[in-house]
């Protein structure tokens, strides 16, 4: 599992008992400039999708991230446009090279923090994080700037989606039958960290995330759904 996802799912399991199903966190009430609509690329999404099954065992499967990654790009790009932005998709092969691994290494530890510390229950929130945000990948954000010339932002995704299978969903459907109330047994879930890095700068402007039980990225007009909820307050 990558460094990224797996501090990702780390700290998912920390927000589970407490955390908001959908929060959002931004350094500035606006990011327009001047000189027109901020530019943003969309980084390739850290995804995990997974089958849930009758135990409640995660299966990955690995068709299901590959068209997700596809579907969620183009919901993304497609809900910055709506809010005036301009979005272009970043290369696919971008964390091929050493520096920008180094990058996403750096990227995965500021945003287990974020959602620790901003998102997290509010025992585990940091008092000086209450306010604007103030992570920032710092000037090590650098070769990203120089991959990402002409781009103004870097949007990180990191979603995780779970969806029940058929012999799970009988599990529920047989404690409806048989207690005549609603089942309590997951059906699966989503769970997602939306960020947006000044490459001026390497600050984390914006953050958002999503905690819920539904959504579905393996279908390009669910995937959209779901872009749409994690940029909704996108300050464009």
């Amino acid at each position: 599992m990558l460094p990224v996802r797996r501090r990702f799912l780390a700290a998912v399991l920390l927000l589970a008992l407490g955390a908001c199903a959908a929060e959002t966190a931004r350094e500035a009430p606006s990011l327009r400039q001047a000189g027109g609509p901020p530019r943003v690329a969309v980084l390739p999404p850290d995804l995990s999708l997974a089958r849930l099954t009758a135990g409640g065992t995660r299966q990955p499967v690995a068709a299901w991230t590959l068209a997700a990654e596809r579907n969620l790009t183009l919901g993304l790009m497609a809900a910055i446009r709506e809010r005036g932005g301009r979005a272009e998709p970043a290369p696919h092969d971008l964390w091929a090279e050493p520096d920008l691994q180094a990058v996403r290494r750096l990227y995965g530890r500021v945003a287990a923090a974020i959602l620790a510390h901003r998102f997290g229950r509010r025992g585990d929130r940091l008092p000086a994080k209450a306010g604007p945000l103030g992570w920032s990948l710092g000037e090590a954000a650098a070769p990203l700037r120089h991959r990402l010339a002409g781009a103004d932002y870097a949007l990180f995704v990191t979603l995780d989606d779970s969806y029940a299978s058929g012999g799970r969903r009988a599990l529920a459907v047989a404690e409806m039958l048989l207690f005549l109330v609603p089942a309590t047994w997951p059906s699966g879930a989503q769970a997602g960290l939306a960020t947006l890095v000044d490459l001026r700068t390497g600050a984390v402007v914006w953050a958002s995330h999503i905690d819920r039980a539904s959504g579905d990225l393996r279908t390009p007009d669910a995937a959209r759904e779901t872009a749409a909820a994690l940029l909704r307050d996108l300050p464009l």
